[in-house]
């Protein structure tokens, strides 16, 4: 869907800072990205 404006697609959807899904993948992520640098620094 899209939305003409950023207020419109937060009235429907909600801010995206407040998503717990994205919180969580965000969260994720950081996890995932560290676990890689701990192994690239083993090498």
């Amino acid at each position: 869907m899209v939305y003409d404006t950023k207020e419109e697609m937060e009235s429907v959807l909600g801010a995206f800072e407040n998503n717990t899904f994205i919180l969580q993948q965000n969260e994720e992520f950081n996890s995932f990205a560290n676990q890689v640098k701990e192994l690239l620094l083993k090498r």
